[in-house]
C-alpha cells in the first residue's frame, strides 16, 4: 500500500495524492460500512502524502455526485475533526519518514512509524471485523536505553495511555477491537486524566441500524459487545409474525465492534420476500431489536 510510493522512481519532493473516494469512485462508506470507513480515514490522515476528503465524506454522504446531506447521520464529523487536528499538530504525519513495522498478525493488522525529529508516532490499524491482540516490533531507538525507565505510548485518537519499561513493550499484546485504529505518540509522560494501560472494551452493548435500509439484495448490520469477558451472542432475523427467518450469528464473542451481512435469504437459502423484518441481538442479558425493510 504505502510502500509503493517509497520505491525508486519518484523524486524526493514528490507527495502522493491519496483518497478513499472521489467523483469517479463509489462512496467508501456505502461500499464498506461505517466502521471500516472510520478505520480507513485514520489510515488516510496518518499515511505519507496529501489526503483528499471528498465532498461530504466527512459527514458520511452516500450519494454518487448527488446533493450533500450535511445532517451527519453517522456522527462522523467530530471524528474527522479530531484526525485533522492530530495531523496538523504533528509534523511526523505531514512530512515525516515512513517505516512499516512487523506485527504478529500481518494479514489483518498494519502498523507503521512516522518520524520527524523528536515527533515519533505509530499507527496501528486493524482491517478485520474481529478483535485482535497483536505484538508490534517497535524499533529499539524508540525505547530508552535505561531498562528501568518508564516511557509512554499515548493513543491520542482514543485518549488512552500505555506505560512501559523496555522489556514490557517487547512482550506487550496491543488490544484492537474490530476495525479499530490507534495513533500512538512516543512520550515521557502519560496523557492527563487517563490511567496507565487503560484500554477498555466498549462500555455498552449496542445494536446499530442496518445499512443500507431499505435494501436489495443485501444489507450490513453493526453491533457492539460490551463488558470485559466473552458472552454468547445471537443475532436473528424475524418476520412480522415473529417467525425466525435467518440466524446470522450464534457464537461466543469477545468485547468489541462487529458487523454481519444479511443477503436477504432465509435459513434454507431461499430469497426472503419483500417486507418489514426485525433483527434481534441477544448478548448475555442484553437484548435489542431493530426494524429493516427488504424491497425486491
Amino acid at each position: 500500500m504505502v510502500q509503493s510510493y517509497l520505491k525508486p522512481g519518484f523524486p524526493q519532493y514528490a507527495r502522493p495524492f491519496r483518497f478513499l473516494e472521489n467523483h469517479d469512485e463509489q462512496r467508501f462508506i456505502k461500499t464498506f460500512g461505517l466502521e471500516a470507513a472510520k478505520l480507513s480515514a485514520g489510515f488516510l490522515l496518518t499515511s505519507p502524502g496529501v489526503p483528499l476528503i471528498y465532498a461530504g465524506q466527512e459527514v458520511g454522504e452516500t450519494s454518487y455526485r448527488g446533493i450533500i446531506h450535511w445532517n451527519d447521520r453517522y456522527g462522523l464529523r467530530p471524528f474527522y475533526e479530531k484526525l485533522i487536528h492530530i495531523r496538523r499538530e504533528n509534523p511526523a504525519l505531514q512530512q515525516g519518514s515512513f517505516q512499516r513495522l512487523p506485527v504478529s498478525d500481518s494479514l489483518t493488522v498494519y502498523a507503521y512509524l512516522r518520524e520527524q525529529g523528536k515527533n515519533r508516532m505509530i499507527s496501528l490499524l486493524n482491517f478485520s471485523a474481529a478483535a485482535k491482540n497483536v505484538s508490534v516490533a517497535v524499533p529499539e531507538d524508540l525505547m530508552p536505553a535505561d531498562t528501568a525507565k518508564v516511557f509512554y505510548l499515548n493513543d491520542i485518537l482514543n485518549h488512552e495511555t500505555f506505560g512501559f519499561r523496555r522489556r514490557e513493550l517487547l512482550a506487550y499484546k496491543w488490544p484492537l477491537s474490530g476495525y479499530q485504529a490507534r495513533i500512538l505518540i512516543r512520550s515521557d509522560s502519560a496523557l492527563s486524566a487517563v490511567s496507565e494501560n487503560s484500554f477498555q472494551p466498549p462500555l455498552r452493548f449496542r445494536l446499530e441500524q442496518n445499512y443500507p435500509n431499505p435494501f436489495n439484495p443485501e444489507t450490513k448490520i453493526f453491533y457492539r459487545i460490551g463488558g470485559n469477558k466473552p458472552v454468547k451472542v445471537d443475532l436473528i432475523v424475524f418476520n412480522v409474525l415473529g417467525q425466525k427467518v435467518k440466524t446470522l450469528v450464534t457464537a461466543p464473542q469477545t468485547p468489541g465492534k462487529y458487523s454481519v451481512v444479511w443477503k436477504g435469504r432465509t435459513q434454507t437459502g431461499n430469497p426472503a420476500p419483500s417486507g418489514i423484518y426485525f433483527y434481534k441481538l441477544k448478548a448475555g442479558n442484553f437484548v435489542q431489536v431493530k426494524k429493516l425493510l427488504l424491497l425486491r
